[in-house]
């Protein structure tokens, strides 16, 4: 759980340095920001475990959700704004992410 809060203190500092006037999250289902964040996530600790962390890894990041969702690098930051700024939706993707992460260590204890 401490990666979760992690990545999130890291996407709210990338969020503040950037303006939004339409609301991404209005653009995406619940369900899709779910996902949108679990790859976001999975992404994250991906890089944050590289022992070399440079620019085309991270560039490589924002293309595989450019590629899934559409999201440019900048909508993502203002996606992760809007759902920072609207409790009750933030509230519920968290909860849905953190509950699929659980099934997902889960699946994996059992497979072990």
């Amino acid at each position: 759980m401490s990666g979760i809060k992690n990545f999130l203190i890291f996407l709210s500092f990338i969020t503040l340095m950037t303006g939004c006037k339409n609301r991404m999250i209005d653009k995406y289902s619940e369900d899709e920001i779910v996902n949108i964040m679990m790859d976001a996530h999975t992404l994250g600790l991906i890089y944050n475990r590289q022992n070399v962390k440079d620019d085309s890894l991270k560039m490589e990041y924002f293309k595989v959700l450019d590629h899934r969702y559409g999201l440019s690098r900048e909508n993502f930051q203002h996606l992760v704004k809007d759902l920072l700024l609207n409790s009750d939706m933030y509230d519920r993707v968290y909860k849905k992410l953190n509950d699929k992460i659980d099934v997902m260590e889960r699946m994996e204890r059992e497979s072990q």
